[in-house]
């Protein structure tokens, strides 16, 4: 018997050196430089791991150049087969158009080095309209007040890779329609092309963290009061999320000025609505909002929570809103705005702009967000206005808030814009008069055929 075993032994001792066992390194050169976010990790699966799309024991190690690698451990000779994914089959690597790329091969080889490039990801796919410095920090930035995670991208100003400034930041709501047409639901904001501009402009930035919603538990997350019909509920943390975990990880690793004068939350619709609330409930933290078209109407616990709160600090909040977006929009406003004025705001911390065409919609929230922006930083918008004819072809009575057309110049058409150049009312009859209570206090301009005529609504 211990014969044989010896045997059997050696015969099986040339086989196995035969297959020596060996080392073979796959790198990964590049990767898509605005879709590949910061924090996910990137794993190989293949015939070597059952096709593991997600194996802890297969993510390849981030260098410092930017390159990825990992080292295999198998048979001289053998095939592989496999594919680049992070973490999972819905983010796969594919080539630049988002198609499915197929399965990488190779021949196991000891000590040899294989390179890659990785063109796009298979969740990454549409029409991209990035501008400027947007990364994408995390696809699943972990939530562990709601134990749920969240995709988050960050716009860094211009010179932020060129100098040693420190910025304040913007915490927006409804990510993925911030920067980007591709993951956007209905429409971008384009704010990384407005960033640019203002910065363009004023050499002035901030940097802007931009938080996917919650899909189906956006409407919980975005309000801290539970609606018997829609939900909500778990407003206030989420708002503890932004405050606890994700506002700590920006400061410590971007150059941020941390303080609350620095610090601005902003959204729209539901969006606007927590924004609202985190300015108020936490405004050691926030001291500036950004709130367009709020859903003040989602529960009557809005009015008790404003008149609960008591001022502490100085903040600024600018609302804005379409004039005919829904019936209860405008009044809702007024009532707070009214309340907060009541608690000690002063005109130079809050303001409503209310647009006579604005509506519940992307497009309007994008055009808006600038005006937002230099008012919360006392900035003087650019103004491009033609030039005043200097002859006046009527008279603004600041009693009544009346414009009346002179008779030698009698109304045969007329539009009205704002000091940015933006129409806000067009008419075409031959009325005498011009009725202005209705607009903002601020500055406009009648235009007529070739007249302008500047009106100052205090």
């Amino acid at each position: 018997m211990k014969e044989k075993k010896f045997l059997l032994l050696f015969l099986m001792y040339p086989i196995f050196c035969g297959n020596a066992i060996g080392q073979m390194t796959l790198k990964i050169n590049t990767v898509p430089q605005y879709f590949t976010p910061l924090l996910d990790t990137i794993h190989v699966a293949g015939t070597f791991n059952g096709w593991d799309p997600g194996n802890d024991g297969f993510v390849l190690n981030l260098h410092l150049d930017g390159t990825y690698q990992i080292d295999l451990t198998g048979t001289d000779g053998d095939d592989i087969e496999f594919k680049f994914t992070r973490g999972d089959w819905d983010r796969v690597e594919t080539t630049v158009s988002g198609t499915d790329i197929p399965n990488r091969t190779a021949t196991f080889l000891n000590g040899d080095t294989l390179f890659f490039d990785i063109a796009n990801w298979h969740d990454e796919t549409g029409t991209h309209t990035i501008a400027g410095n947007v990364i994408q920090l995390d696809y699943n930035f972990f939530i562990p007040e709601l134990n749920r995670t969240r995709r988050i991208w960050i716009y860094l100003p211009p010179d932020y890779s060129t100098s040693d400034s420190y910025y304040a930041v913007i915490y927006m709501q409804d990510g993925q329609n911030v920067f980007d047409y591709a993951t956007s639901f209905a429409g971008e904001w384009d704010l990384d092309g407005t960033m640019e501009n203002i910065f363009a402009n004023y050499t002035h930035s901030c940097i802007v963290v931009a938080i996917a919603n919650g899909e189906g538990d956006r409407i919980d997350e975005y309000s801290p009061w539970t609606h018997p019909t829609y939900g909500g509920g778990d407003g206030d943390l989420y708002a503890q999320f932004i405050i606890n975990e994700l506002k700590p990880y920006i400061d410590a690793n971007f150059r941020t000025i941390a303080d609350r004068e620095n610090t601005v939350v902003g959204g729209s619709s539901l969006g606007g609505l927590i924004s609202y609330y985190m300015a108020l409930q936490y405004d050691d933290v926030f001291g500036k909002a950004i709130v367009m078209s709020p859903s003040f109407w989602f529960d009557d616990s809005v009015d008790v929570f404003t008149n609960d709160f008591e001022k502490e600090f100085n903040s600024k909040i600018y609302i804005t809103a379409g004039l005919y977006e829904d019936e209860d929009m405008v009044p809702d406003i007024d009532e707070v705005k009214n309340k907060l004025f009541e608690k000690g705001f002063t005109e130079y911390e809050i303001i409503s702009v209310i647009r006579s065409d604005g509506v519940h919609s992307e497009w309007f929230w994008k055009r808006e967000f600038d005006d937002a922006y230099y008012w919360l930083f006392d900035l003087e918008p650019p103004v491009n206005i033609p030039e005043i004819d200097k002859t006046n072809y009527g008279f603004y009575d600041f009693e009544s808030e009346t414009f009346y057309f002179s008779e030698d110049k009698p109304n045969e058409g007329y539009i009205i814009y704002d000091l940015f150049g933006r129409l806000v009312e067009r008419n075409k009859t031959g009325t005498n008069t011009i009725q202005f209570s209705q607009f903002q206090p601020g500055i406009y301009f009648i235009k007529m055929n070739s007249f302008n005529q500047k009106i100052i609504v205090q």
